[in-house]
């Protein structure tokens, strides 16, 4: 090989090498449509946690009074809960006065003390389904900021006294839920209402402890 040859092999050689390769290309459309796809499987996700629905609107008087807790997404601050019950009050400032109750218990079952917590509820919403819930005192007044979010998302009819008969209480992200009744207990058929309900609010009705009543 003389030296013109050996200059253009070598000048092919380095003009392959400058040449992109198919796989090159084949990681670049890879790469772009990930870049489609990925605000897409984005905005599904945010669809499938799309915040519960809360109903239009609650009349506060048929919401006040004393409501007994028959089941509840487990939390840290009612671990060991039972015979748990709330009350609502109206106060002079159209905010509600909230008292929840229990009693605790260890794990044997055994009665271990009563327990009280006394708080306040802000409507937050024109149809009151909204409301935010602080037991937090500062100086003798609640904190609103310190509060928690209680949503009203399902309401039972009214019973013979004119209250709501049950209700579901929620939060925007489910990881809070609660069944309440005006009564210990509810029979078969109204649960399973109350079940199919809380599936059509994206909850799952597995994660709801019974609490003891009775």
């Amino acid at each position: 090989m003389n030296v013109t040859e050996n200059a253009m092999t070598r000048l092919k050689q380095f003009a392959l090498r400058r040449q992109p390769s198919r796989l090159s290309f084949g990681r670049l459309h890879m790469l772009l449509g990930a870049l489609v796809l990925a605000p897409l499987i984005g905005c599904a996700g945010l669809q499938a946690q799309a915040e519960p629905r809360v109903v239009d609107r609650v009349e506060i008087d048929r919401y006040l009074g004393t409501w007994f807790e028959l089941r509840s997404i487990p939390n840290s601050f009612q671990r060991g809960c039972t015979y748990t019950s709330a009350t609502y009050a109206l106060n002079a400032d159209s905010t509600l006065r909230v008292e929840n109750t229990c009693v605790l218990r260890n794990e044997k079952g055994e009665v271990l003390e009563s327990k009280r917590a006394i708080g306040q509820a802000w409507i937050e919403n024109e149809g009151a389904s909204k409301l935010t819930v602080s037991f937090a005192r500062i100086f003798g007044r609640y904190v609103k900021m310190f509060g928690g979010d209680y949503w009203i998302l399902e309401l039972g009819p009214l019973n013979q006294d004119g209250l709501y008969s049950w209700v579901i209480v929620g939060s925007p992200g489910r990881d809070y839920g609660w069944i309440l009744s005006r009564t210990k207990t509810l029979d078969v058929a109204t649960m399973a209402e109350l079940e199919a309900r809380l599936q059509q609010q994206g909850y799952n009705p597995a994660d709801f402890a019974w609490t003891m009543q009775d």
